[in-house]
């Protein structure tokens, strides 16, 4: 963990200034306080939850190129409904190619459930996924709180790799879905007409609005 770590980067900032918890706190400036209290009432709801379900809990410690190899060694096992990958797909981690051919071998096949998902997120490849004039849009909506937008310029190259990172996911029989399910495609990024205070708030919480969250499921 890098000396720069803040519990701030890892929770939801919007959801815990402005949850249940937050709402009779005193101390409306005492973020570590609010996050203190929704965190302790998040696990004590997850510790109730799993008491009244019959769970089953595997940790493993094997590279995930080996996944595939695993869980076909493992006679019976039916398939995941939902993957998590989290940063995997990133480029100096596994790539999007190698994240979706390994993960999509693991989910259930289509006859089983047509709505398996892999869930991947992005956080610093998301330039690759950018256009001119998408970008261009993003900034003029962030220029009324950002004093200085930053530079719009892009090389050919980035453009053409965004051609070929929607092309990659046929190959393996899985397309983007329209509408997440799970997550937010941008969960970090205020809205339209967002009010100054959450402004300040996402961008406290160490987010840098580039976190993209795309859902994979079977064509």
């Amino acid at each position: 963990m890098p000396d720069t770590a803040d519990p701030r980067s890892s929770w939801n900032l919007l959801e815990i200034c402005n949850g249940p918890q937050s709402a009779s706190y005193a101390a409306k400036n005492d973020l570590y306080g609010m996050l203190f209290n929704h965190l302790r009432e998040t696990i004590l709801g997850f510790c109730r939850q799993i008491a009244k379900r019959d769970i089953s809990i595997r940790l493993l410690s094997i590279d995930s190129l080996e996944l595939p190899r695993y869980f076909n060694e493992s006679s019976g096992h039916p398939g995941f409904d939902r993957i998590d990958t989290y940063v995997t797909a990133e480029k100096d981690v596994l790539g999007i190619d190698i994240n979706l051919a390994i993960f999509s071998q693991l989910l259930k096949p289509k006859i089983q459930n047509p709505k398996a998902m892999v869930l991947v997120l992005f956080v610093r490849d998301i330039d690759d996924m950018w256009s001119f004039d998408s970008l261009d849009r993003d900034i003029a909506r962030a220029a009324k709180y950002l004093p200085e937008p930053q530079s719009t310029d892009r090389s050919e190259n980035e453009n053409q790799e965004i051609k070929l990172f929607f092309l990659r996911c046929h190959k393996y029989g899985l397309k983007m879905r329209g509408n997440n399910t799970i997550v937010a495609h941008w969960p970090m990024r205020p809205g339209k007409h967002t009010t100054q205070r959450v402004f300040d708030i996402l961008e406290a919480s160490g987010a840098t609005g580039c976190e993209r969250y795309i859902e994979w499921e079977w064509e």
